[in-house]
């Protein structure tokens, strides 16, 4: 009968470790998810009001080109125009990935 319990409750452990194991997994893979769509959401949100930005100060009249001509000579936010759309893309392709 001593071996018969001793079994049967390393079988209990080993079924309670593989319950841990599986909520942690589950939770960590939550939050993860959740962090990221944030930062997604945050990028895309920075990015469409650069643009707006961009355009409003440009006057909207001119071409593209014009406007964000116009933009960088004011404010020199080429630069980060384009590390926003780096930045975006290295989201989508991380989004991507994780699958």
């Amino acid at each position: 009968m001593g071996p018969n319990m001793a079994q049967r409750s390393l079988e209990i452990s080993g079924t309670f470790a593989v319950v841990v194991v599986v909520i942690v997994v589950v939770a960590v893979v939550t939050v993860v998810s959740v962090v990221v769509v944030f930062v997604v959401v945050a990028v895309v949100v920075v990015a469409v009001v650069v643009i707006v930005v961009v355009v409003v100060i440009g006057g909207g009249d001119g071409g593209e080109q014009e406007d964000l001509g116009l933009c960088c000579s004011w404010f020199s936010c080429c630069d980060l125009v384009y590390c926003l759309w780096l930045l975006l893309f290295a989201m989508v392709l991380f989004m991507l990935i994780l699958g």
